[in-house]
């Protein structure tokens, strides 16, 4: 259910590492990024968040994650680990409830409000949480047949990220069915 990604903190982030995170999303599994070896790093190196943030520029697939420094050497954090992966596990199962991604997507829809589709304002009506693997949002959108640019939808995504609800979770956003349908027939 959930993947527990091991960085090498003296490497950073190699080429197996971004199969390994790849293929946990692909698979829709949780995700937890351990950083070990952090007792090896200078101390300068900067703090948790710091390593996060530079983990989710270099990965935009594991902007979902938690980033963990530990070090199994000297038992750094690794019950912090163990813990969160433990905690990530079960909200797949939980998902999240209606009227709370509601909210988020609301929040996130005014605060960037996507481009216009044809010239045409596209408006969320409404979304439902679909607990699968990979687990993804259905959303309503009008009017029908609108499509959301790539960098709108990351965007929303990384709202959905944000929100502890849903860390550690690869979500994806379909349109529904019948606004696909209905833009299939109209191209």
């Amino acid at each position: 259910d959930v993947a527990l990604v091991v960085l090498d903190a003296t490497q950073g982030l190699t080429q197996d590492d971004r199969r390994l995170i790849s293929d946990a999303y692909e698979a829709g599994a949780g995700l937890v990024v351990l950083v070990n070896k952090w007792d090896l790093v200078k101390s300068g190196a900067g703090h948790e968040e710091d390593v996060a943030r530079h983990v989710h520029r270099q990965m935009a697939l594991a902007a979902c994650a938690p980033v963990i420094t530990m070090s199994a050497k000297t038992g750094f954090q690794v019950m912090r680990g163990l813990k969160t992966a433990l905690s990530v596990g079960q909200k797949i199962r939980g998902g999240v409830a209606h009227p709370q991604l509601l909210e988020i997507l609301k929040t996130a829809w005014t605060a960037g409000p996507p481009p216009r589709d044809r010239g045409r304002l596209v408006r969320l009506k409404d979304a439902r949480w679909v607990s699968s693997r990979p687990a993804y949002v259905q959303l309503d959108v009008s009017p029908r047949g609108s499509r959301l640019p790539p960098p709108f939808e990351r965007s929303i995504l990384k709202r959905l990220y944000a929100h502890p609800t849903l860390t550690g979770i690869p979500v994806k956003l379909r349109l529904s069915e019948s606004s696909q349908k209905r833009s299939r027939a109209r191209r």
